[in-house]
């Protein structure tokens, strides 16, 4: 599966396509970006580190960067779950540098 993340998620630049709101994941407080450009669901790899996700091995595995090419990606974490005031998401997320975006 060919996985895809805009250069606006790595970045926080905000445009039509993005939104950045607070979320919660653990109790800790969280920047979401919900992003158009993006495929699936990143976790920063900081942030998957600092709340003990456990990381499912993904080796030599790469997301696509729009216009940018491709940024590794070291595992998988299952059943995050994050809200974002009255709304709930559970899902896996990829682990990658993301900048200054937290998911």
């Amino acid at each position: 599966m060919n996985h895809a993340i805009s250069y606006n998620a790595l970045t926080r630049i905000t445009t039509r396509k993005t939104l950045n709101i607070e979320g919660y994941i653990k109790k800790k407080k969280v920047t979401v970006l919900i992003d158009l450009g993006s495929t699936c669901d990143f976790i920063h790899c900081k942030v998957a580190k600092d709340l003990n996700f456990f990381l499912y091995p993904a080796p030599k595995c790469q997301v696509m960067v729009e216009n940018s090419g491709t940024v590794n990606f070291s595992g998988k974490c299952q059943n995050i779950n994050t809200t974002m005031g009255e709304y709930a998401l559970n899902s896996p997320m990829l682990s990658i540098p993301m900048g200054s975006v937290d998911v």
